[in-house]
């Protein structure tokens, strides 16, 4: 956390180099010693504090971490502000957040009919009539309660059919906290075909449909599965592979696993890790650079010891 931050800093301001005590040292002090030095309006921003609880929990961390070494709550608190620069954190409604001293609470306001619309035409669907009394982006207004992240799982769906008819959006659920029941009903429309969610879910990078095959045996199965699921995940162009569009999908599919007594271990981690293994640690670009992180998150860092 201060290492990132240290180095963002001197890449922003090289001449502050001069105002650290000790060259390679990225510690609080070191930290807190830049953020005095600099001298124009600047602001730090922390994402994603609601994610480091999440993984810690999820990824067996707890057997070789302690919950001090990922106190970046406290790491915060003990940033001192400068004149010039202001902390922005980032995070999702949590009650942890309350933990943070001398901060001002900024909710982001609900989206409204004009930003509806607006997306709308920036995605090339149509507002058309649906009903005699409304048009689509007043129905969505109501659907998805001013959440823009379920306004884009819808409008992915939307982009798919040719003819938008009511009765196709009253199958899809209003909004509801962390999505639940639209991700049920995603799940629902797999027909029990669910191993490709959990896969991705466990994945941390993008993986081609070739290689989900590969992965889960699951053979065209996997394309129709990637389809299904295409409002809840990202294709990158340039790794030509699809990983999870946003964080609640990945956590969604966990806690369902964790809640029906599913193994983790051996339906997320194992099938990744014993693919690495068949593809080879060292011959493969994605085997090599996330083996190691695999292992040692399942709870089995033995296994790195034979590359040493």
């Amino acid at each position: 956390f201060y290492a990132n931050h240290i180095k963002e800093i001197l890449e922003i301001f090289p001449k502050l180099k001069d105002s650290k005590a000790k060259v390679y040292a990225s510690n609080l002090e070191e930290l807190n010693l830049l953020i005095s030095a600099i001298d124009e309006d600047t602001i730090l921003v922390i994402d994603g504090i609601d994610h480091i609880d999440r993984i810690y929990k999820l990824r067996n961390l707890s057997t070789t971490l302690n919950r001090s070494e990922i106190d970046i709550l406290n790491a915060i608190n003990k940033l001192t502000p400068s004149p010039h620069v202001k902390i922005l954190a980032i995070s999702q409604p949590i009650t942890e957040l309350k933990g943070l001293d001398n901060f001002h609470l900024l909710s982001i306001p609900r989206w409204g009919h004009d930003e509806i619309e607006n997306y709308l035409e920036k995605n090339r669907v149509e507002d058309q009539t649906i009903t005699e009394d409304q048009k689509l982006s007043q129905y969505l207004d109501r659907k998805v309660s001013g959440n823009p992240l379920y306004l884009r799982y819808i409008v992915e769906e939307l982009q798919n059919l040719y003819h938008i008819n009511p009765d196709q959006l009253e199958q899809i659920p209003a909004y509801d906290a962390g999505l639940k029941g639209y991700y049920q009903y995603l799940l629902s429309k797999l027909n029990l075909k669910e191993q490709i969610p959990r896969i991705l879910s466990g994945i941390s990078f993008s993986v081609t449909p070739n290689e989900l095959q590969e992965i889960t045996g699951e053979g065209n199965l996997v394309e129709e599965s990637l389809e299904t699921l295409k409002p809840v995940i990202k294709l990158n162009v340039s790794q030509n592979g699809y990983s999870i569009y946003h964080e609640s999908f990945r956590r969604f599919i966990i806690e369902q696993l964790v809640t029906n007594q599913i193994s983790l271990e051996k339906n997320v981690y194992t099938p990744i890790i014993s693919w690495f293994e068949e593809k080879g640690i060292f011959e493969y670009p994605k085997s090599y650079r996330f083996y190691f992180q695999y292992v040692y998150e399942s709870g089995k860092p033995e296994k790195s010891i034979s590359f040493a």
